[in-house]
């Protein structure tokens, strides 16, 4: 096998190491919610090429949110060749204060070995919206009544080790 290096020139500071052809998407999982909740921002990467390698792209929140570390979801087709499929990246983030808050662009940059060119693919902006939450736990009663989040079998049986421990 004959392997030869990845060119030097014109090689964006961002790259990562994706080599193949790729497409990159965003969304999130709700786009109007309060500061009391979280919300779930998913990065998808999809095409061909070493996808095993992809790592998550950078996201430039914007001030006032909070995001945290991504969980990453693997769906390839192992047995093509390359490898294809789509690596879908999570993020769970909060907000402190109401508000809009643009969340820029994110991009990914991988070296297109058909064309022999570094590309950069990038996501839409997303305009989220946020609202001053009450402060108090969402509540699992409805009209004084058990909701299914409160009734006394969901609760018991959610809560495994009693189960387990009930048996043995």
């Amino acid at each position: 096998i004959l392997a030869k290096p990845l060119p030097e020139l014109n090689k964006p500071v961002n790259f990562k190491g994706a080599v193949g052809k790729f497409e990159i998407k965003a969304q999130v999982e709700k786009d109007k919610f309060t500061t009391v909740d979280a919300g779930k921002l998913a990065i998808v990467i999809s095409g061909q090429g070493n996808l095993q390698m992809v790592n998550a792209p950078d996201v430039k929140w914007p001030a006032g949110i909070e995001g945290f570390d991504s969980k990453a979801t693997d769906d390839f087709n192992k047995f093509a060749v390359p490898v294809s499929g789509r690596k879908i990246f999570t993020f769970p983030f909060t907000a402190s204060q109401a508000g809009p808050y643009p969340i820029p662009a994110v991009n990914f940059v991988f070296f297109d070995s058909h064309d022999a060119t570094y590309k950069t693919v990038s996501t839409k902006p997303i305009l989220l919206t946020v609202t001053k939450g009450t402060g108090k736990p969402k509540s699992v009663f409805v009209n004084n009544k058990p909701g299914t989040a409160g009734n006394f079998l969901t609760r018991f049986f959610n809560n495994r080790l009693r189960v387990v421990s009930l048996i043995a």
